[in-house]
C-alpha cells in the first residue's frame, strides 16, 4: 500500500519518485513542445547570428529572419561579384595599356637602333 501511495503522490503532485521510480506525467508535459538542440545545431545558428528556436511557436518568426538573412547574403554576394568583375575589367585595361606602351617603346628602340646603325655607314 505504501508503494501505491508513493506512485499516486508522484502522479498527482509532479514530484520525483523516491528510490529510482519513474517521474510523473506532469513533469513530461512541462517539457513537451520544447526543443533540445545538439551542440552542432547551436553552432550553426550562432554562425548566422540567430538564436535557435526553443519551442515550435518560435519557428515562423525564425524562418522569416532566416529568409531576410538569405536575401541580405545574396545581395552582398551579388555586390561582391559585381565589384570583382569591375576590378577584373580595370586590370585588363591596365594590362592592355601596359602592353601597348611596351610595344611603342620597343618600336621606338628598334627605330633608334636602326638609326644608330645607319649613322656609321654615312660617316664613312
Amino acid at each position: 500500500k505504501k508503494k501505491d501511495d508513493d506512485s499516486l503522490r508522484v502522479v498527482m503532485k509532479g514530484q520525483k519518485a523516491k528510490k529510482g521510480k519513474a517521474p510523473d506525467a506532469a513533469g513530461k508535459k512541462k517539457d513537451q513542445g520544447k526543443f533540445k538542440h545538439q551542440l552542432e545545431t547551436l553552432h550553426l545558428f550562432g554562425s548566422v547570428k540567430l538564436d535557435p528556436p526553443l519551442t515550435a511557436d518560435e519557428i515562423p518568426g525564425l524562418l522569416e529572419k532566416l529568409q531576410e538573412k538569405l536575401t541580405e547574403l545574396k545581395t552582398k554576394q551579388e555586390d561582391a561579384t559585381k565589384d570583382l568583375r569591375e576590378k577584373r575589367e580595370e586590370a585588363k585595361k591596365k594590362l592592355a595599356e601596359a602592353a601597348a606602351n611596351v610595344e611603342a617603346a620597343k618600336k621606338k628602340l628598334d627605330s633608334h637602333v636602326k638609326a644608330e646603325k645607319a649613322k656609321p655607314a654615312e660617316e664613312e
